[in-house]
């Protein structure tokens, strides 16, 4: 036995040693966990979309309301423009 069998089977006996089992995967799942991008859709972020869709709807439709015939005809609407948007929210 020279000393390069040696050095390759002391490394062979201490490697196990040194390396801590598992240290690739776990570094792999640290590493895919870091990189997962935040889903984009789903029925709560959907619902979410929907809510604040629907409070701004009631809020634009409240301000309208309140304006009189005359300003909302300065601004080019009716009181059937702001039923209609309402209804369709458009």
């Amino acid at each position: 036995m020279n000393s390069d069998d040696f050095s390759n089977t002391a490394a062979q006996t201490i490697w196990p040693l040194v390396k801590p089992h598992g240290s690739e995967e776990r570094r792999a799942r640290e590493t895919q966990s870091k990189t997962k991008k935040p889903r984009k859709d789903g029925p709560m972020l959907d619902l979410g979309k929907r809510i604040r869709d629907w409070n701004s709807r009631r809020r634009t439709v409240a301000e309208l309301n309140r304006l009189s015939a005359h300003e909302l005809e300065d601004i080019g609407l009716t009181k059937f423009d702001i039923a209609a948007y309402r209804r369709n929210g458009r």
